[in-house]
């Protein structure tokens, strides 16, 4: 070793602010949406095709159980839950003859549930699954 036992490899090399902290400066907060519309107390899995309904403002979102879309609808009296099924306006692009570009199926309602009572508290998620979850509009007293 041409190095003395005492002396590290590891040498500062700047002690100013480092540029990402110039050009992205920190933020206050937490990234992630807490969870707000469920009753479930375990984590919530990632990458669950319906995990944007049990986060704060994510019934605004559609989520796509293929080949149906589900989205809510907060417009009327009680929560509607709306259900697009794509095949007639499906389209695609392709990058080359053996590849997608891109996929495009627009959220049309083709069906509607709802229910007559009005006042329903929003859609929570009850429990979850392998392969989905339940989710349940109540009353506002539950």
């Amino acid at each position: 070793s041409d190095l003395p036992g005492d002396t590290s490899v590891l040498r500062t090399v700047s002690s100013g602010a480092a540029p990402h902290e110039l050009m992205f400066p920190a933020k206050s907060g937490h990234p992630i949406r807490q969870p707000l519309q469920t009753k479930v107390s375990a984590p919530i899995a990632t990458n669950k095709f319906w995990a944007s309904w049990a986060v704060a403002d994510g019934g605004k979102f559609p989520i796509y159980p293929m080949p149906y879309m589900l989205n809510w609808d907060s417009s009327f009296d009680s929560p509607v839950l709306q259900v697009s099924h794509s095949t007639p306006r499906t389209s695609y692009s392709k990058a080359n003859p053996d590849r997608i570009k891109t996929y495009s199926s627009p959220f049309v309602a083709d069906l509607f549930m709802g229910a007559k009572e009005a006042g329903l508290a929003g859609p929570t998620v009850v429990s979850e699954g392998l392969f989905g979850a339940k989710v349940e509009v109540a009353g506002q007293t539950g």
